[in-house]
């Protein structure tokens, strides 16, 4: 899945692949992963596409990010509740 829309006047690329959400927000990528050890493989891959990782860090969802995920999950099933 893949969509495109515009912030401040430079497109953004939004999808998700091997069940991996990602945005493309002018130079800047971000992905959905949770650990460190799943950054690597990710930035060599980059790396030997040719593309310049200048650096990563890792974020922590906010508690909106959160609430928002548990939101969608329960109205995907059904309100969640029985």
């Amino acid at each position: 899945m893949q969509q495109t829309e515009e912030r401040g006047g430079l497109p953004v690329l939004r999808g998700t692949r091997d069940g991996v959400w990602y945005e493309l927000y002018g130079p800047k990528l971000s992905v959905g992963i949770e650990t460190e050890e799943e950054a690597w493989p990710l930035v060599d891959k980059l790396r030997s596409a040719g593309i310049t990782v200048r650096g990563f860090e890792l974020k922590r969802p906010s508690l909106e990010d959160l609430f928002m995920e548990v939101a969608q999950n329960e109205s995907a099933d059904g309100g969640g509740r029985r």
